[in-house]
């Protein structure tokens, strides 16, 4: 019976690769890991956003603050237009609509039906506090992107009225040996009229 040389050696050598690895796994570790409370915001394009918690002891968001530092509209060739660079904080759990107005002297008179606002990044800005009062960073999506009902832009106009609201959605908690996990999905709307 005859033996390729080169798949014995191949073989002979993945299996101390493997065994190698097993024995490294398995090996006692000294080391304890400990995890930073945080707070990430996804936006689910066409629904709304979700944010998903972790911590290491079990507590419940009392506050998520996210700060709003312009609003942009999209015009029909594509480009983005600031229309409003007034900072506007949002507890996206204790208010459940947030209304603010938009400067909007710089956009020709037409319909517009897209939107985006965007988000300041830092603690400072962005921060969730815990039902243990620990206030943690939130990992906010540097902007939000939105389809409203069309609006209408008529001269002379120079103002209109932003309203966001946060509609019914589903959560979940999990509670693992060492960490609590909370996934919250909630709708996100927005309308745009005149003051």
């Amino acid at each position: 019976m005859a033996y390729d040389k080169k798949k014995v050696m191949t073989y002979g050598a993945a299996g101390i690769i493997i065994a190698a690895a097993v024995v490294t796994l398995f090996l006692p570790v000294q080391e304890q890991v400990t995890l930073v409370s945080y707070v990430s915001i996804e936006q689910i394009p066409g629904y709304g956003l979700q944010y998903i918690k972790i911590s290491e002891e079990q507590a419940d968001l009392t506050h998520l603050i996210i700060t709003i530092e312009k609003v942009e509209v999209q015009l029909s060739n594509g480009e983005w237009v600031q229309v409003s660079g007034v900072e506007t904080s949002w507890d996206l759990v204790k208010e459940i609509h947030k209304t603010f107005a938009m400067n909007i002297g710089v956009l020709s008179p037409g319909n517009y039906s897209r939107i985006r606002f965007v988000v300041a990044q830092g603690l400072e800005y962005s921060n969730a506090t815990l039902s243990n009062n620990v206030t943690i960073r939130v990992n906010a999506p540097y902007s939000l992107e939105l389809d409203v009902p069309e609006f209408t832009v008529e001269t002379g106009v120079d103002e209109l009225t932003l309203s966001l609201s946060l509609g019914p959605g589903v959560s979940s908690n999990q509670m693992l040996p060492q960490y609590h996990i909370a996934i919250m999905t909630v709708r996100l709307q927005a309308e745009v009229s005149h003051p």
